[in-house]
């Protein structure tokens, strides 16, 4: 099993080829997928080149990944509208990779980390962690007795 595609957050019938240049640099480039637009949905377009995104993959210990993708860009001929494909590395809205929240979650497992120990191996602001902590970990909720009887009622019986 290629960990590429698992990495990248990509199924591997997508993906062309992977380059890695000596710099350090990943190049990915994927396959078309367009059936229609997701406007019109029109099979007539045509293409309108590419743009080149550059994502940043953080690592422990201040190493960092860049991830250079080339983005196909669609013109669709019936409604005029240009298109192109996500990748999906990052959530929307996001700058930090899948692959680096799934660092920080499993670094937050151990008993010995802080959020402030977290956020300086990675990178980042103590409040970043702390927000990626709050979307991602969702634990079991407890329930509490359905008739509670305080302490203080108690002692006046």
């Amino acid at each position: 099993m290629n960990l590429l595609p698992v990495f990248f957050n990509l199924p591997s019938y997508r993906i062309q080829t992977i380059d890695a240049s000596p710099n350090g640099v990943i190049r990915c480039f994927l396959l078309d997928n367009i059936k229609h637009c997701p406007f019109c949905f029109h099979s007539s377009f045509h293409s309108k080149g590419y743009y080149s995104k550059t994502y940043t993959v953080l690592l422990q210990h201040h190493q960092q990944l860049q991830i250079e993708a080339k983005i196909k860009r669609y013109k669709y001929l019936r409604c005029n509208k240009s298109f192109s494909v996500p990748l999906n590395l990052t959530p929307n809205h996001f700058r930090i990779s899948y692959a680096t929240i799934e660092g920080i979650m499993n670094a937050l497992k151990k008993c010995n980390k802080t959020f402030a120990s977290v956020a300086s191996n990675f990178n980042l602001s103590e409040t970043t962690v702390r927000r990626y902590f709050d979307k991602y970990y969702h634990p079991p909720k407890v329930y509490l007795p359905r008739f509670f009887v305080s302490m203080k009622y108690l002692s006046l019986h």
